[in-house]
């Protein structure tokens, strides 16, 4: 078990279990996701890489959002429409 909290006790004390799923709420991130682990791989390797902070799974990565205009233009250059939402 975890505990966390402030060292001068300000911010709440919390537990929690290492391994156990804990929710999490994230800003000014963008996530690719694909249809399949083999589409997202195919991505990747055409020039995603380079914008990726982090694999979240199997189909999706976190990317870089400051340079989304970046990969909105490596997806045109792939011939891909990718599906945008809360903008």
């Amino acid at each position: 078990m975890v505990q966390l909290g402030h060292p001068e006790g300000d911010w709440p004390s919390a537990k929690i279990r290492v391994g156990e799923y804990v929710p999490a709420l994230y800003s000014h991130m963008a996530i690719v996701e694909s249809a399949g682990e083999g589409e997202l791989d195919e991505l990747l390797a055409a020039g995603l890489q380079r914008f990726t902070v982090r694999r979240l799974g199997p189909t999706s990565v976190q990317v870089d959002h400051q340079r989304l205009p970046e990969v909105r233009k490596l997806f045109e250059r792939l011939g891909q429409t990718p599906r945008i939402t809360n903008e």
